[in-house]
């Protein structure tokens, strides 16, 4: 489980190193620019910013591990997609 607060306050992300599978409810979804709930903090963007780095850091560790696949994000809204 890793914090993804930007989009709101109590958002959560699901990583599983086992099978590479992040899923990412809104902090990741294709072809769109984040929704960011404003009020909540000073900086939503930058939050939302600080939780795609916890994401890719979860998935360098899990790489350095020996995973060798990309990981596959299933995101909020749309198809799952793979990573870059």
């Amino acid at each position: 489980m890793i914090a993804a607060s930007g989009h709101s306050p109590s958002q959560i992300v699901l990583y599983n190193a086992d099978h590479r599978w992040l899923i990412a409810a809104d902090l990741a979804f294709p072809g769109a620019a984040p929704y960011l709930e404003c009020g909540w903090t000073e900086d939503p963007f930058a939050e939302h910013l600080a939780a795609l780095k916890r994401c890719a850091e979860a998935t360098d560790l899990a790489a350095a591990a020996g995973a060798t696949a990309a990981p596959t994000i299933a995101p909020g809204s749309g198809s799952w997609m793979p990573a870059c």
